[in-house]
């Protein structure tokens, strides 16, 4: 499984997936829709939109997909 991690940003939180493998436009959708409904079991509701952000290190590249979540979604600093 993987492990979502949250970033407060000034007006809200950006979630965070990291995913393997090539992310073709079918890939991301499928992260993206799998993100959101993580946030939704947690009782989050995310902005439209997602960003897609990769980062190469000698070897390997990783993949993330990042959706903003508002802050008046619900109070997370707070747990």
């Amino acid at each position: 499984e993987e492990k979502i991690n949250l970033k407060k940003l000034e007006g809200g939180f950006a979630a965070a997936v990291k995913f393997s493998g090539k992310p073709t436009e079918d890939v991301v959708r499928a992260k993206e829709n799998e993100l959101r409904k993580s946030l939704s079991k947690d009782g989050l509701k995310a902005k439209t939109g997602c960003m897609l952000a990769r980062y190469n290190d000698p070897g390997r590249t990783w993949n993330f997909i990042m959706v903003m979540v508002p802050t008046s979604s619900k109070s997370l600093m707070s747990s």
